[in-house]
């Protein structure tokens, strides 16, 4: 196994906690990241599955909510503009967050 081709593709970084964790034998840390991916590919399924459910049950409760069905493009100005969608810039100064209306802008046209 070819280190650097690895540390090329997945980050000398990411591979150092695999490798460590093999306390230094990169062999085993090696196929210890391969298990990971391995064990990350069963589990994509149930993690899709929990996304869409989880996905749907929100718009369903958020079209009640606005007695709505199609809320997130009528009700923009309550949902993504809403005063309360804020962050911190790099000053540390709270600014308005217009991720979501940004989105759905460039969504509907």
């Amino acid at each position: 196994m070819d280190l650097a081709k690895h540390e090329t593709l997945f980050s000398k970084i990411r591979l150092s906690k695999y490798i460590n964790a093999c306390s230094g034998d990169i062999y085993k840390g090696l196929q210890l990241y391969k298990y990971n991916i391995q064990a990350c590919q069963a589990l994509y399924p149930i993690i899709s599955i929990l996304e869409v459910g989880l996905r749907n049950s929100i718009d369903r409760e958020l079209s009640k909510y606005f007695a709505d069905e199609n809320w997130l493009v009528t009700k923009q100005a309550q949902f993504a503009e809403h005063p309360d969608l804020v962050y911190k810039n790099v000053t540390g100064e709270e600014q308005q967050d217009f991720f979501f209306k940004e989105k759905i802008k460039k969504n509907s046209e």
